[in-house]
């Protein structure tokens, strides 16, 4: 009886597996074409990963070695990631460089499509590993090893532009504004190896970040990739930054004129582009360019709301002028300039309490028009409210600073003074102090011409910091010949500014 009941409960687990065998099959049926593209879509579950382009040769290329290690792993990657990824710190530590090269090819094929490996350990290699060596040529070495080891990275994850803006960043911003940037840039220009067939006129490495930056926006645009880790705002910026930056390293290396106007000319031109480019925000779609057109869009509304009541607004302020205190009067009529300190408090609070808002007013209107200015009201709050929202993303950016930079760095006196500076900084370094001084006094006057045209750099931060740096190094010239700035120094309200500033 116990042999009847035994040999009943296996036939009932072979029938339960048996029947099992169909939702499996159902579920997980690998999916089979033929050369035609025709054939078997599969399982639900490989029906899936086509759908939503899950699967190892949607995300990129199919390493079989890799593939084989996973295999042999048995459900173990995560563990063997962790003592791979230790072992390349301990290697890193040791300054064993093969190793860490080694390790991380390893951790690649391990985790082919966890992109921060990527990510994290491309940055390890530009920044951390290159920044161990003392001859600059080798730390440029091991920058390139990290773009290379990004570039690895795309093949198997060719949908993640992650990993195309931090090739771009690396070729920008690594070696464009790293202390060794002269050196860098002419080692990126010369690298024949990395740049292969490349003309030598496109291998400039703002030039190539920004091919690098596009392709990032092109993968989100026309691929529906999903760019993580980076606000629309600032990947977008990063190709037109690139130009701006291209033409400032153009004039650094000593190419004015006209070739330095036409850089400045497609910056601008790209950054325009920018300030058409829709970016998400929140809870809204945002164009940084618009700012001015939306400023006058409420500039009408506002007009239309008080003509539903004209000379209300009038009315309602005069009516809270009236509630003012006699000090607060006061402060108000006496002009901004000759203000105390207590008095510019009590006008402001008057201003405050004089302000009549858009929503107040509109309450005010008679019953037959209130819903149309109510209407109105509701419309200037919302544009009002996009375009504070504009502002603080132009803030983030320095919109207004690059954009104002790249008109004025086009005009003749601007041009002119950067080549009278740097012929003063090249005769200088070859100790030709009475030369240098000569250039620097041109270079300054023409600066002054500028500043007299463009008021605003005299406090505008980065352009008052630069002249600065300017002025300090005249002075170390002065002071070669034992002499000082003159009291009459014609840059003298640049170097008030930096002095209030601090």
């Amino acid at each position: 009886m116990t042999h009847r009941r035994s040999f009943l409960r296996k036939v009932i687990y072979v029938a339960v597996m048996a029947g099992l065998l169909l939702p499996i099959y159902w579920l997980a049926r690998p999916s089979v074409s033929d050369a035609g593209g025709e054939g078997d879509p599969g399982g639900v579950l490989a029906q899936l990963r086509d759908r939503y382009q899950l699967g190892q040769a949607s995300l990129g290329e199919i390493d079989p070695a890799g593939e084989t290690i996973k295999l042999s792993l048995l459900g173990m990657r995560g563990i063997a990631a962790n003592v791979l990824w230790t072992k390349a710190a301990d290697f890193q530590k040791r300054k064993d460089w093969d190793g860490v090269s080694a390790t991380l090819e390893q951790i690649a094929k391990v985790q082919p499509n966890f992109v921060s490996v990527w990510v994290y350990q491309a940055w390890n290699l530009s920044y951390n590993c290159a920044a161990e060596f003392d001859d600059c040529r080798e730390r440029y070495q091991w920058v390139i090893k990290g773009i290379n080891y990004l570039k690895e990275g795309i093949r198997h994850n060719s949908r993640e532009p992650s990993l195309q803006y931090d090739i771009g960043k690396t070729c920008a911003m690594k070696i464009g504004r790293a202390d060794e940037t002269k050196l860098y840039r002419k080692l990126f220009q010369d690298d024949n190896d990395f740049h292969g067939s490349t003309p030598p006129a496109d291998r400039d490495n703002w030039r190539v970040g920004r091919k690098w930056f596009l392709e990032a926006e092109r993968l989100v645009d026309h691929e529906g990739a999903v760019f993580r880790g980076v606000s629309p705002l600032i990947y977008r910026s990063s190709a037109p930054l690139s130009l701006l930056y291209y033409a400032v390293a153009k004039e650094n290396d000593g190419v004015f004129g006209e070739a330095a106007r036409r850089a400045w000319r497609a910056g601008a031109d790209d950054w325009d582009r920018y300030g058409t480019i829709d970016i998400p925000v929140i809870d809204k779609i945002i164009r940084l360019g618009e700012k001015e057109v939306l400023d006058e869009r409420v500039r009408q509304l506002r007009a239309e709301l008080d003509a539903t009541q004209p000379d209300l607004r009038d009315k309602l302020s005069a009516a809270k002028r009236a509630r003012l205190s006699a000090e607060q009067r006061k402060a108000l009529d006496t002009p901004p300039n000759r203000r105390t300190p207590q008095q510019k408090a009590l006008a402001a609070q008057g201003e405050a309490i004089l302000r009549v808002g858009d929503a107040e007013l509109a309450r005010q209107v008679p019953l037959v028009r209130r819903k149309r200015a109510q209407e109105l009201s509701g419309q200037i709050a919302e544009t009002e409210e996009t375009i504070a929202t504009i502002q603080k993303n132009r803030d983030a950016v320095g919109w207004y600073h690059w954009k104002w930079r790249a008109q004025w760095e086009q005009e003749d006196e601007t041009l002119h003074a950067r080549v009278e500076i740097y012929a003063g900084d090249q005769a200088f370094t070859d100790a030709r102090v009475v030369p240098a001084r000569a250039a620097y006094d041109r270079g300054l006057a023409s600066w002054r011409k500028v500043l007299d045209r463009h008021p605003y750099l005299v406090v505008e931060r980065a352009t008052s910091s630069e002249l600065m740096e300017i002025v300090n190094r005249y002075k170390e010239i002065l002071s070669k010949r034992e002499e000082k700035l003159p009291p009459n120094f014609i840059l003298n309200d640049v170097v008030k500014a930096n002095a209030d500033a601090k």
